[in-house]
């Protein structure tokens, strides 16, 4: 996952850049909604409740992303070894904080299965993950928002942001409720 990840990131830094909202809500959506589905599927289908939670998240996340990755390289014009290296240079250093992060992400379930076992691990799992989806759906939604919303700030056109502001927080206020 950690190898195929940043696509995901890259092609939606892309899509934000070049105004394509859609493509970017697309992507997040398609990822991380098909990740907890196949993860709640398979925590309601398996016996070992705690694999099926971990399988099911990771193996649409790296499916996803490996995808993506593939489809960069094939629209790429060019692959050069020297921007590697560089990169090489500045991606070294995070693994081991990568790695922290997602051991401390992880600390709540490893408590969780230890105390309670691992079917109120599982349940904790599908609520933390449907809670998880809202926070992607507005996080995705605001990233399409962000160059849109410096467009019109650029262009003064205040009423349009506040319009638009309304109904993008009455939406998140209900679901939120």
């Amino acid at each position: 996952y950690l190898m195929v990840a940043p696509a995901l990131q890259t092609l939606q830094a892309k899509y934000r850049i070049y105004l394509k909202y859609r493509m970017t809500v697309f992507l997040t959506i398609l990822s991380s909604v098909g990740s907890v589905l196949f993860a709640v599927l398979l925590v309601s289908v398996m016996e070992d409740k705690l694999f099926g939670r971990i399988f099911g998240q990771q193996f649409v996340m790296v499916a996803v992303n490996l995808v993506l990755y593939v489809l960069i390289l094939y629209q790429g014009k060019c692959f050069k070894w020297e921007y590697c290296k560089y990169a090489l240079g500045f991606a070294i250093p995070l693994v081991p904080h990568l790695l922290a992060g997602n051991l401390l992400g992880s600390s709540d379930k490893i408590m969780i299965e230890k105390l309670c076992g691992s079917e109120d691990l599982a349940l904790y799992s599908v609520a933390y993950n449907c809670a998880l989806m809202a926070k992607v759906l507005m996080d995705s939604l605001n990233q399409a928002m962000i160059p849109w919303l410096f467009e019109k700030l650029n262009s003064n056109d205040e009423k349009e942001i506040k319009h638009i502001s309304q109904i993008y927080f009455s939406i998140f206020m209900l679901l939120a409720l």
